[in-house]
């Protein structure tokens, strides 16, 4: 996908290259092409930030894509709300581990005990 000046889009045009992104990221991941992954996370990432910056932090309209049909869609957009709705994010997550439809649900289990470990050592500090 070409730069982008993600300043210019509506939320909704946002949205849309959120999830075209995520596809990708799929594609990526299914193929194995690390590298690529890598670019494609930092994208997905930059656009959570630009919805951050407009009025209101509009990051929060991710929320929406918790319906997705596509699982890495799903992932992404969680992973991307857990700050902010922990436990709707929490469930997504929970929802992609249990599917077993792999690698993605891998990479949400993966997530979900990392998720779990940091609060543990948050508690015993």
């Amino acid at each position: 996908m070409t730069s982008v000046d993600l300043s210019r889009l509506s939320v909704a045009q946002l949205l849309d290259r959120f999830v075209k992104l995520c596809l990708q990221d799929e594609e990526a991941a299914n193929s194995a092409w690390v590298s690529e992954c890598d670019r494609l996370v930092v994208q997905i990432s930059d656009v959570k930030k630009e919805l951050q910056k407009r009025p209101g932090n509009q990051h929060g309209a991710l929320v929406a894509l918790f319906t997705h049909p596509n699982l890495q869609v799903r992932y992404h957009a969680a992973a991307n709300l857990m700050s902010i709705m922990p436990v709707e994010a929490r469930l997504q997550m929970e929802a992609i581990a249990d599917s077993k439809v792999y690698p993605i649900a891998g990479h949400a289990g993966t997530y979900l005990i990392m998720q779990e470990l940091a609060a543990s050592e948050r508690r015993s500090k």
